[in-house]
């Protein structure tokens, strides 16, 4: 599997779970290609939460 086509899967896989407009950076390295049978691990960490949800006075 070409590494783009793991990249979108990935991508589509994180705007299911946040809106789009809320990410502020995604990246990812090309080790290697992967190959049938083989198993994909996509780690990740979240840096920061912002709250949008904020009363105005």
């Amino acid at each position: 599997m070409h590494g783009m086509l793991g990249m979108a899967y990935l991508n589509r896989l994180l705007t299911g779970w946040v809106d789009q407009r809320q990410i502020r950076s995604f990246s990812v390295r090309f080790p290697a290609s992967a190959h049938l049978g083989n198993q994909i691990t996509c780690p990740g960490r979240v840096v920061k939460i912002r709250n949008r949800c904020q009363k105005f006075h």
